[in-house]
């Protein structure tokens, strides 16, 4: 009967311990369940240059300040003719970051991108594993997104932005 009853309150202390939904403290920042906490904010964003046209080649560079339970954060650009995320999927590149060298982003990361041609009225852009075809042209920007999951997976995402003009 003693067992019972000690694995039972230990059985109910873990349960009351464990995950929950979390409380949301504003866009940026997440307490999750479990005593974990994610944070994720874009510090900067640069571009190389602000107009690119078909053979030019440009390198965006960013730093983040992040803290996530898996230690990695990840970054989406996008271009759109408004600073926010658009609502497609097309994206200029997508990078995992973190402490392990294997991401080659830390807190700061950059990418080189081409725009190789323009076809049909859609420009392509290169950007190392990962190619790009957008019909946008214009003035616009060029929009990071880097996010980070909370222990209890929602996603936490910060967005900053810079003009770029596609011609």
């Amino acid at each position: 009967m003693r067992k019972a009853l000690l694995l039972g309150g230990l059985l109910a202390t873990i349960y009351g311990c464990g995950g929950g939904g979390g409380l949301p403290v504003d866009d940026d920042f997440f307490i999750g369940g479990g005593g974990t906490s994610s944070s994720v904010e874009v510090v900067s964003l640069g571009v190389s240059q602000s107009s690119v046209g078909v053979g030019d080649t440009f390198t965006v560079n960013w730093q983040v300040d992040y803290s996530s339970p898996s230690g990695i954060y990840f970054v989406t650009a996008y271009i759109n003719s408004s600073p926010t995320v658009p609502n497609s999927s097309d994206y200029l590149f997508y990078r995992n970051c973190g402490a392990s060298p294997i991401y080659g982003c830390n807190s700061s990361g950059s990418i080189s991108c081409t725009y190789s041609s323009k076809a049909f009225g859609e420009a392509r852009f290169d950007c190392g594993t990962s190619s790009y075809g957008t019909s946008f042209s214009g003035n616009g920007y060029l929009v990071l997104e880097a996010c980070v999951y909370d222990g209890s997976m929602q996603r936490r995402c910060d967005v900053r932005s810079v003009p770029l003009t596609v011609n």
